[in-house]
């Protein structure tokens, strides 16, 4: 594993405790599970977006961009993640009896690589300068 990927995976690990957390909080709070899912899924994808510009990617595309990473990582990271976290979580809750959480733990394993390549390849992709 090179240190780019290390790096993805570190800042993966901390989203996933946070996204956990904020899961199992919400879903104690009474919350129905695919809403608390897709919120703490959320919560991951906006904390590791930030660690990822500050850590993971910080060689890459100069700050002033920000806004347009944070737009492509929701919209390839992101989006990816909520599907494959709620549509997984869905599944192995109805058709196979996992409780909300494990199926939460596997849904994230679903989504690290397609994440890791959307996010070097799309969303953090070096930029030619803008005019």
């Amino acid at each position: 594993m090179n240190a780019r990927a290390a790096r993805f995976v570190t800042v993966g690990a901390m989203g996933f405790a946070l996204q956990m957390a904020v899961m199992a909080w919400l879903t104690i709070a009474g919350w129905p599970y695919l809403v608390a899912t897709a919120l703490a899924v959320e919560a991951a994808v906006l904390h590791n977006f930030f660690w990822h510009v500050q850590w993971t990617w910080a060689d890459r595309e100069p700050s002033r961009h920000v806004w347009k990473r944070l737009a492509r990582f929701h919209a390839a990271n992101g989006l990816n993640s909520v599907l494959v976290n709620v549509l997984g979580t869905a599944l192995f809750v109805e058709l196979a009896g996992v409780p909300p959480i494990y199926a939460g733990v596997l849904g994230v394993g679903l989504a690290t690589i397609a994440n890791f390549v959307a996010a070097d390849r799309c969303v953090f992709a070096t930029v030619v300068a803008e005019p």
